[in-house]
């Protein structure tokens, strides 16, 4: 049966565990539910993952007293979401043909890519559990169960 497709970032399958953290950084269109954060210079801060970042330390969760689709604010306190076998919808990158059972990598922004035919498993966060194609100018969103 397939998973229904929940708000960014809410779990559609498993318990995810929950930190909270403030956001160092603010990316415009981007520091919103369901994006891949990495810690910044202390043990408290977060900023969107990079591409083919290896210190991936969770998603963005969302906060019911927050719209899923406006930015969060720097120095805002995030749930960053984690925990292997949570399933949650993360942003494809654009550009992408992904096959439900992919391993997903960190991509620009927060989003997610496919980790290639060979990948370094240091970068892998996730699988996917739904195949999606983006096209050259829009990301899409994907239901990916989470490794880390």
């Amino acid at each position: 049966m397939p998973y229904v497709r929940g708000n960014q970032g809410v779990a559609v399958d498993g318990l995810p565990v929950y930190e909270e953290l403030r956001l160092k950084t603010v990316t415009t269109n981007h520091t919103i539910p369901g994006r891949l954060v990495v810690r910044n210079t202390d043990d408290n801060h977060v900023v969107l993952a990079g591409d083919n970042a290896i210190n991936t330390v969770g998603y963005i969760a969302p906060v019911p007293s927050h719209d899923s689709d406006t930015d969060f604010a720097a120095e805002d306190w995030l749930r960053i979401g984690h925990g292997p076998g949570v399933v949650v919808p993360l942003t494809a990158i654009t550009g992408q043909t992904i096959v439900k059972g992919d391993l997903l990598s960190p991509a620009a922004n927060g989003m997610v890519k496919s980790a290639g035919a060979t990948p370094d498993i240091a970068k892998v966060v996730a699988k996917a559990e739904e195949s999606v194609t983006t096209g050259t100018l829009a990301s899409a969103p994907i239901n990916a169960r989470m490794l880390i």
